[in-house]
This record gives C-alpha cells, structure tokens and sequence, in this order.
C-alpha cells in the first residue's frame, strides 16, 4: 500500500506539474508572441527612422538649394542695379554730348553766318572786327565742349571698366 500512496502521491504531483508545465507554456506562449510584436514594433520603428533620416536629408537639401537660389537671386538683383547704374550715367553722358555737339554745330553755323557776312561787308571793317571776337569766343566754347565730351567719354569708359570688373568680382 505504500507503492499504491506513493504511485497516487507521485500521479497528484505529477498533475500538479503538469497544470504548471501548461501554465508555464502558456506564459512562454505569450512571451512569444510579445517578443514577435516587439520585433515587427522594431522593424517598423527602424523603417520609420530610415524614412525620417531621408526626409531630413531632402529637408536640407531643400535648404541647401534655397540659400544657393537666394544667393543668385541676390547677384542678379545687385548686377541689376548695376546696369541700371550704369545705363542712366551712360545716358547722361550721352544727353551732355548731344547737347554739347548740338552747341557745337550751333556755334559752327555762327561761324558760317559772320564768316558769310565778312565776305558780303568789307566796308563793314569795324563789324568785322566785332564779329571775329564773336568767333573766337565760339571756337574757345567749341573746344571747351569738345574737351568737356572727350573728359565725359573717358569717364564713360572708365565706368564701363568699373562694372566690367564689379561683375567679374561678382562671378
């Protein structure tokens, strides 16, 4: 009878073994599946970090271009200027030369007109006189404004050399 309580002792621990065995697989069972869901959370948390690195990538890149385009935008705005600059002096110049040249033919037709009226007045001799002090002051303003235009037409090419090199400064 001894075997027969040691066999029932054996079989009720045995049970009881079993029912914690199941119990312990059941828990390793769940164990499983959380590792499995932490490993898919892992993989997915690694794909979002790889997506999220690419996009702080573009972001940069994005800026990288923006600061390069605001930049040219810049140089093209300041060689704008520049020409604009420099058209409105060369117009300037150009409008002081016109009008010097228009006082220069104003004041070569002068010079015809009295040069015409002392070969029609030699009895006029006094006049004459008058009118070749006329021409002298002409040809003395005629040759200010001649030098006026030359200085003007050198200050012209030394702002075009000015802007010639600003822009390749600028480059």
């Amino acid at each position: 009878m001894d075997y027969v309580k040691s066999i029932a002792k054996l079989a009720a621990e045995n049970e009881l073994l079993q029912l914690e065995l199941e119990d312990l697989l059941s828990i390793l069972k769940k164990r499983e599946e959380e590792i499995s869901l932490l490993g898919d959370s892992v993989e997915s948390a690694a794909s979002l970090q790889s997506r999220i690195d690419i996009n702080l990538s573009e972001i940069d890149q994005l800026h990288y271009n923006n600061k390069i385009e605001s930049q040219k935008a810049t140089a093209a705005e300041t060689q704008s200027e520049e020409l604009e600059l420099s058209l409105l002096k060369e117009t300037k110049a150009r409008q002081l030369a016109q009008t010097a040249g228009l006082k220069i033919e104003s004041l070569r037709a002068e010079l015809d007109i009295v040069s015409g009226e002392l070969e029609d007045s030699v009895p006029v001799y006094e006049k004459l006189q008058q009118s070749a002090a006329e021409l002298a002051e002409a040809n003395s303003r005629a040759s200010l404004l001649e030098t006026e235009n030359s200085c003007l037409k050198s200050e012209i090419e030394e702002l075009k050399a000015l802007v010639k090199e600003l822009r390749q400064k600028r480059m």
